[in-house]
């Protein structure tokens, strides 16, 4: 199985492959089916073409396509359409017909890995019909790593910060409505859940989420003054 990369420059580029964002990123998708196939050290080669008007103009291509048929093994592109971008739109279908013997053979990382023989009447079109380059995906760069990262470690302490407000919010209420209840108790009434939630919501006293007490909040609030007390 042979990986091939597709670059397309201008007239008056110098740079070598190695330099080229698309080389790299075709190479990051390629190494990706090849490690599920379990092909640990793949041949990957590289071919520059600024336009493509037939299989003559990619030799690099059209030599490994032959070796896959031989050798009854793969040629794999990261995407068909990088070829079609830089093929006139009167050429394409001669191009796709000079390419149709090599059907099986020849296959992209699309989708999970598919050959051009698999293609479907939508997805030809697309190819004859491609207007606009590949995109690259950009790797993060460092300063964007360590961005992310303080917005998470900002994130975090943001999140600890509202619990303890939360917390603290939860225990001053947990005193109120024991303080509620004693007096209740003090006038000789029933301190029920149900009594002590009705005179809170009487005194305008609303929960921690801003609503009115119940008698199972109110549980939940003495049941925290207990626990508060007992640690204490």
């Amino acid at each position: 199985m042979h990986g091939y990369v597709f670059l397309s420059t201008g007239a008056k580029a110098t740079s070598s492959p190695e330099k080229y964002p698309a080389r790299q990123h075709q190479i990051e998708k390629l190494s990706f089916v090849f490690s599920a196939c379990g092909e640990d050290s793949p041949e990957i080669y590289v071919e520059k073409c600024v336009r493509v008007e037939s299989l003559k103009s990619l030799p690099t291509l059209r030599q490994h396509l032959i070796w896959a048929v031989q050798n009854k093994s793969k040629v794999i592109i990261d995407d068909f359409r990088r070829i079609f971008y830089k093929t006139p739109f009167r050429k394409r279908r001669q191009l796709l017909e000079e390419l149709a013997p090599f059907g099986p053979v020849f296959w992209e990382a699309r989708y999970e890995a598919r050959p051009l023989a698999s293609l479907q009447r939508a997805d030809l079109e697309e190819l004859m019909s491609v207007d606009r380059p590949i995109p690259i995906e950009k790797s993060p760069k460092p300063d964007d790593d360590r961005s992310a990262k303080r917005r998470r470690r900002q994130t975090r302490r943001a999140r600890l910060q509202s619990a303890k407000s939360r917390a603290a919010k939860a225990d001053q209420l947990a005193g109120m409505l024991s303080k509620i209840r004693k007096s209740l108790q003090e006038k000789g009434e029933k301190a029920t859940l149900k009594t002590i939630a009705e005179e809170a919501n009487k005194l305008e006293l609303r929960t921690a989420w801003g609503g009115a007490w119940s008698a199972a909040s109110v549980k939940r609030m003495l049941d925290r003054a207990e626990e508060l007390a007992n640690d204490t």
